[in-house]
Parts: structure tokens; C-alpha cells; sequence
């Protein structure tokens, strides 16, 4: 039974922690502008909008930090937002698709996890992991060809589920 367990990177936590920390003061702030919605409705209307879609944002960048364990039938992983883990067992899907991805001067890569329907479900971002490639050996899964257009990689970057026909892979 092979398990390799996730090593976060060196930057992970950091992060982690300030995205926590915008999220509390964020959600402070959105409270507060909804408080004080009677005396300037449109100025907090606007304001109050802006920092939902930050607050939505935040909460995208967060999900992706989890810790995983792979096993020799399924994968673990566990998150802030998913504290007593969510199992995928690797017979629910046909295979990876590995996208590539860019932050400032580093590129990294991401697998995303096509289901037997051919819809994109799960992501494991590389930019999180220490032991990102050993991570990728670890998984029975064959690499699907990546012929997905580039609306198709925005929505796989902001976490939406994409199916993937037969035409694109």
C-alpha cells in the first residue's frame, strides 16, 4: 500500500495566514458596511459588492491549500474549508490533466482530476507542495492530453467545473 502525504512549501503558511487574516478583516469590514447601509446606500452598496467579490476571491485562494494523502485506491485531502477530509477514490476517474500555470517570474503545474463523466472535479495546485512530483507518481491515474482552449483554463483557475468531451481530449 503506497501513502505519501503532502509537504506544504515554504511560503504555504505564510500565505495561508494572510489570507486568513484579509478574510477576517474583510468580512469585519462587509459587516460593518452593511451596518451602516441606511445613511450612504449606494456608496456602501458598491462598497459592500466589492468586498463580497474579494471575500469570494479569498475564499478561492484558501480552498486551494490542503493537505493530501494519497493511497493506493483513493486520495485524502483536507482543508480549512473541508476539516474532516474528503475521500476520492481513484476508480470514480478515467485520468489527470496537467495544466500549467503562472505567479510572478515561478510556473507551476496543476492536476486536475477528470471523473468518468468528463468533468473536471478536483485540482491539486503545485505551487502548494514541496513534494509536488512525488505527489504525482503516487497516483494510478493515466495523463489525459491537454487540449483544453483557454476559456477552459480560466474557469479550471477559478475553481468552476468544466466537462471535457471527447472532442478536446
Amino acid at each position: 500500500m503506497t501513502r505519501v502525504r503532502s509537504k506544504f512549501s515554504e511560503d504555504t503558511f505564510f500565505v495561508g495566514f494572510i489570507m486568513l487574516l484579509n478574510l477576517a478583516l474583510n468580512i469585519a469590514m462587509f459587516v460593518k458596511c452593511i451596518e451602516a447601509f441606511v445613511f450612504y446606500p449606494i456608496v456602501n452598496s458598491i462598497i459592500g459588492l466589492l468586498l463580497f467579490m474579494l471575500i469570494v476571491i479569498l475564499l478561492l485562494i484558501i480552498r486551494q491549500i490542503k493537505y493530501i494523502i494519497v493511497k493506493s485506491d483513493r486520495l485524502i485531502c483536507f482543508s480549512l474549508l473541508c476539516p474532516f477530509g474528503k475521500r476520492l477514490y481513484f476508480k470514480n476517474f478515467k485520468g489527470i490533466v496537467i495544466a500549467y500555470g503562472q505567479v510572478k517570474s515561478r510556473s507551476y503545474k496543476v492536476i486536475h482530476f477528470v471523473n468518468n463523466k468528463g468533468r473536471v472535479t478536483f485540482k491539486i495546485v503545485g505551487l502548494r507542495y514541496s513534494n509536488y512530483e512525488e505527489i504525482k507518481e503516487a497516483i494510478p491515474l493515466g495523463i489525459l492530453p491537454n487540449k483544453l482552449k483557454f476559456i477552459d483554463m480560466v474557469k479550471l483557475f477559478f475553481s468552476f467545473k468544466i466537462n471535457v468531451n471527447k472532442n478536446r481530449l
